[in-house]
């Protein structure tokens, strides 16, 4: 039997830490990651982590995470793939 669950669910469950690689995030693209973090923060979202260019990619990534109603992590980004 299959059941789905939410990866807080499944952390708790199996004990695992959030690391790279060991989990699923859906990321939403936007044109300008500072505009939808401004917004979002005006609805008292929890915010994760402000907007950042990550360093450990091989072309721009700018993204910021927060909290869907679930406790689900979301990711805004914007980036530019060669």
């Amino acid at each position: 039997m299959l059941r789905l669950c939410s990866l807080k669910q499944y952390f708790a469950v199996h004990e695992c830490k959030h690391i790279v690689g060991n989990n699923a995030i859906p990321v939403f693209w936007a044109d300008d990651v500072d505009s939808v973090f401004e917004k979002v923060k005006k609805h008292s979202v929890k915010i994760v982590s402000p907007p950042e260019n990550l360093a450990f990619t091989d072309y721009p990534y700018r993204c910021f995470q927060c909290k869907d109603t679930e406790g689900n992590l979301i990711e805004v980004a914007k980036y530019e793939r060669k």
